[in-house]
């Protein structure tokens, strides 16, 4: 996997976590793990069931598995060609009987809460986006941010290195921004450190099974955007305003009016400022350094493929359709996204944010394809909607996380062959 080499000067010294018993996460490499052997299959593709693999073992889970045979597992019926969805790796966690930590952090998420969820002894999967610097080309990609280090940045465990390294705030800002069509998101995991965890997963696993029913029934984001799925391809295709290179050129707006025709602009106007960050005081178990990470944070050597099958394995129909356990069923039921709120001085929205002129689609397509456009001031939009009472604005907001958690993450070199 390889990240855009940028000029960016902030790269700091690898540091290793500290020793910390059961807590401590191994770090599973997803293209030759432990075991690997003929029946290991799809490892370019298999970055989200490493990683849950990572935490598996954090929790002394599954055992009698190596890690190969654990990551097959995790990945029948969820890894597809196109790689694992969020939706896909709350299943994953299920399986091994671990509970997620809380929403998942996207857009103007707050360091506050990320570092929180560290200190209370969770872990995050990352959805990132990396970039072949030869094409220009983003693919998106899941690391596991393990912990914090004394200096406030984050030991990341990425399934196409070697071992855990270390990143800025703002490079993993960066990177998750960068995730493929727009925007990734952090997806907190109970840690077994955390008491409240732990306790819920000992009540999933002591719980009888619910009755099996179709996973719509549990992945409710599914059914919510599927009628408009089909047309959100047409969003970006080349029209009047289309550039020389055949690209879609979003005309940029300055000031309180926002990129968006379907929004009530007066009322972004008065509440755009009060979106600042609450200051918050963290600490973390102090760390030992090592070497610096080579290459770049996100990246691998252009050789990490060679003697790697990078075709994709489909799996038995008969694997896809096994039904989902009562822990995944919880996880499912569970995945939600926050876009900021937790960072949001609480204002109250004294009026609707969306207009009347456009329905609740036309609002969403549009908000797709800004966000697909990489348009920041989106992700502010996004949490103000979350602290509207409005029902046509939290209807947007449902239509716009259904999207993003079907966004999936695939773990492989973009330009060994297409999606």
């Amino acid at each position: 996997m390889s990240i855009r080499r940028s000029s960016t000067t902030e790269l700091l010294p690898v540091q290793a976590p500290r020793a910390e018993g059961a807590t401590s996460l191994p770090h599973i490499n997803q293209l030759r793990p432990k075991g690997a052997n003929s029946n290991y299959v799809n490892g370019p593709y298999n970055c989200a069931p490493a990683v849950v693999a990572m935490v598996a073992r954090s929790w002394g889970k599954q055992g009698h598995l190596n890690d190969a045979q654990l990551i097959n597992n995790l990945g029948q019926g969820l890894v597809t060609s196109q790689g694992t969805t969020p939706e896909g790796v709350a299943q994953m966690l299920g399986r091994v009987g671990v509970p997620l930590a809380g929403e998942a952090l996207a857009g103007k998420y707050s360091d506050a809460a990320l570092k929180q969820h560290l200190q209370q002894g969770n872990s995050l999967i990352a959805q990132v986006g990396v970039n072949d610097p030869a094409t220009g080309q983003d693919s998106a990609h899941y690391v596991l941010i393990q912990k914090g280090t004394a200096d406030g940045n984050y030991v990341v465990s990425d399934p196409m290195a070697n071992k855990p390294y270390v990143i800025t705030p703002k490079q993993l800002r960066e990177a998750v921004g960068r995730a493929p069509p727009d925007g990734g998101l952090l997806i907190p995991v109970g840690g077994p450190g955390n008491a409240s965890a732990a306790a819920t997963a000992t009540a999933l696993a002591s719980t009888p099974s619910l009755p099996a029913g179709p996973r719509a029934t549990f992945a409710p984001s599914r059914a919510v955007s599927d009628a408009f799925e089909t047309s959100r391809p047409s969003l970006l295709a080349p029209s009047a305003s289309e550039g020389a290179a055949g690209a879609t050129v979003i005309p940029s707006r300055a000031g309180a009016e926002f990129l968006l025709q379907g929004l009530n602009t007066a009322t972004l106007a008065s509440t755009t400022g009060a979106f600042a960050a609450s200051p918050q005081t963290t600490t973390f178990a102090p760390v030992e350094p090592l070497a610096a990470p080579v290459p770049a944070p996100f990246s691998v050597p252009d050789n990490a493929l060679e003697g790697i099958d990078t075709s994709f394995h489909e799996t038995p129909e008969a694997v896809q359709d096994l039904p989902l356990s009562t822990a995944e069923q919880h996880n499912l039921a569970a995945l939600d996204i926050s876009y900021g709120s937790q960072s949001v001085a609480a204002a109250p929205v004294s009026e609707q944010i969306t207009s009347q002129e456009q329905n609740v689609e036309e609002i969403s397509r549009d908000l797709l394809a800004r966000k697909e456009q990489k348009d920041p001031e989106v992700n502010t939009l996004l949490a103000q909607l979350e602290s509207s009472g409005f029902a046509k604005d939290q209807q947007v907001l449902d239509r716009i996380k259904s999207e993003d958690l079907k966004d999936p993450g695939i773990g492989k070199k973009t330009w060994i062959d297409s999606f």
